[in-house]
């Protein structure tokens, strides 16, 4: 219960902050995708059995947010996190100093996807033909894969250590059972 707390809260605060302050904040019209990288942070180390309800949760709320499509950045989050969940059982075997590596191109790999599923999405609900060649010849995704490995980094340790307290709480929690 209070893990699920905790994630709720640090989901809207991630949504909130993708959605008011970095708007605000960033001059160029590029964002970077704050619930994305936790959802691909939680994949990473909870796996996507128990990451996929969070990754739907997300996606819901930025796409109540950006007032999407409902069900665009759903799809797009919980894809991305069983890519991802099938490419960390495989890549992150050891904890090493390139774990923190694999998870940035993780989170290019997820930047850009998300970006192709959410423009294939729009394109679809308008019946338009999608061009992903605005996609890859075009510098807002390099903007947005600088902003969210910077976002990244500076919320891997505060992550981290939300983390280890959550299951701190959670095994607290079991013994007053």
């Amino acid at each position: 219960m209070y893990k699920n707390i905790l994630f709720f809260s640090v989901i809207f605060l991630a949504v909130l902050l993708q959605i008011s302050f970095f708007p605000n904040l960033i001059p160029i019209r590029v964002f970077p995708d704050v619930a994305l990288i936790i959802i691909l942070f939680w994949t990473v180390r909870r796996g996507f059995e128990e990451t996929w309800k969070w990754a739907i949760f997300a996606g819901l709320m930025v796409d109540l947010a950006y007032f999407w499509p409902v069900g665009t950045s759903v799809f797009s989050f919980v894809l991305i996190a069983y890519l991802v969940n099938s490419l960390a059982k495989r890549f992150l075997v050891t904890q090493t100093v390139f774990r923190f590596l694999i998870l940035l191109a993780f989170v290019v790999l997820g930047t850009i996807f998300n970006s192709i599923l959410l423009i294939l999405a729009v394109k679809l609900a308008r019946r338009e033909a999608a061009d992903l060649n605005m996609l890859f010849f075009n510098s807002d995704i390099i903007f947005k894969i600088l902003y969210n490995f910077g976002i990244f980094s500076f919320i891997y340790a505060p992550l981290g250590k939300l983390e280890k307290f959550s299951i701190s709480l959670d095994s607290r929690l079991k013994s007053f059972r």
